[in-house]
């Protein structure tokens, strides 16, 4: 499902981890279907996320986001318990289109250890 969800008609997030589970998905995951330069944290703040982390567990599901997520957002993110982070764009040679930077991703790498 997606975050920005109004701004394509799509079903609110706070519905996305009951719609995985009778679905029979192990996991619910919340992106953003805009990629306008707006990351996942410009439309869900920290305790958003940690509440649909939750529910998610909850029910038994893996948690997943992304959204034009920044090296600087992982550290927030991580500690919210999510299972997955979807990090194409961070570790990019500028756009997310492009190939991986080692040093970007390296970047990434130290942001989940370190935590």
């Amino acid at each position: 499902g997606y975050a920005d969800h109004g701004s394509i008609g799509s079903v609110p997030v706070d519905e996305l981890p009951g719609i995985a589970e009778r679905a029979g998905a192990g996991v619910a995951m919340v992106d953003t279907a805009l990629k306008e330069g707006d990351t996942l944290l410009d439309y869900m703040d920290i305790t958003d996320i940690e509440r649909f982390v939750a529910e998610a567990h909850e029910r038994g599901l893996e948690a997943a986001v992304a959204g034009s997520l920044r090296i600087e957002e992982i550290e927030p993110l991580r500690d919210t318990g999510v299972d997955v982070v979807g990090i194409r764009g961070a570790v990019c040679r500028g756009d997310r289109s492009r190939d991986v930077d080692p040093g970007r991703l390296q970047e990434v790498l130290t942001a989940f250890e370190e935590g």
